[in-house]
């Protein structure tokens, strides 16, 4: 995933182009980009941290895919040729096969086990001829037994939700990196207020959010290092910042 610019470029691109005024307001300015540069390095963080969680997961997840086709390929072949000789040997009636349960050994690994493997052919040379299957499975893990169909889906959704996730923390975290290079953008346009000697007043261009930046309001006070959104359009650009993810509106350097 793309980083954001380096927090050092970032400021002096700012500072080549900030015309706030007075050196406190242009001061102002710094520690409070600072302070969204920071937050987002540690959202980006936290999205680095949640894909590597996911594709931990989509491994196990593939890997349990994998496992389950080489038990259930083989089985498949059997039911389909022992369909085919039963068709074969017989003129009419209704007629089955199974394998037994030592033969049931040939079709297991070290995660599943068959634990049935059915096939059953009904109406033999009448127009009504029809065919049943039976293969079931356990998970040697779980020592949960069920159809193989059943726990393939399974498999298939986790999966499919796997990558969901994954793409959408990935398209979080872009977004937050190149929303931070636009709020930049703007510094040159906020307005810096003292509400008193150790609290501020920024408000802008830039510095809200709805669907696309928009002009907001925040506060920030000095001592703690706290950027709390204080309008409505503030608050998503800040969730917007921190990729989605909870964080704390103190400080967030170490």
């Amino acid at each position: 995933m793309d980083r954001p610019v380096p927090k050092i470029l970032l400021l002096s691109l700012v500072l080549l182009g900030l015309s706030i005024g007075c050196m406190p307001k242009r001061a102002i300015a710094e520690e409070f980009i600072d302070c969204l540069i920071q937050l987002n390095a540690t959202a980006l963080d936290k999205v680095g941290s949640e894909l590597q969680r996911i594709d931990q997961n989509l491994y196990a997840v593939e890997a349990k895919l994998l496992k389950l086709e080489q038990v259930i390929a083989p089985a498949l072949e059997w039911q389909e040729k022992e369909m085919v000789e039963l068709v074969e040997e017989f003129d009419s009636g209704s007629h089955s096969t199974r394998v037994t349960r030592e033969g049931l050994g040939e079709f297991t690994n070290d995660r599943y086990k068959l634990t049935a493997l059915e096939v059953s052919v009904y109406g033999i040379g009448t127009p009504d001829q029809r065919s049943s299957t039976v293969l079931r499975v356990m998970d040697l893990t779980t020592k949960v037994r069920s159809g193989w169909e059943a726990v393939e889906s399974e498999l298939t959704a986790r999966k499919s939700t796997l990558e969901e996730h994954r793409q959408a923390k990935l398209e979080d975290g872009q977004l937050s990196a190149s929303t931070l290079v636009n709020v930049i953008d703007y510094a040159g346009t906020w307005e810096i207020r003292a509400i008193d000697s150790g609290t501020y007043s920024i408000s802008g261009p830039g510095l809200g959010m709805d669907k696309e930046l928009t002009a907001g309001a925040w506060t920030y006070y000095i001592a703690s290092k706290e950027t709390i959104p204080a309008d409505a359009q503030s608050v998503p650009l800040r969730r917007t910042l921190s990729a989605g993810f909870d964080l704390p509106l103190g400080s967030l350097k170490e």
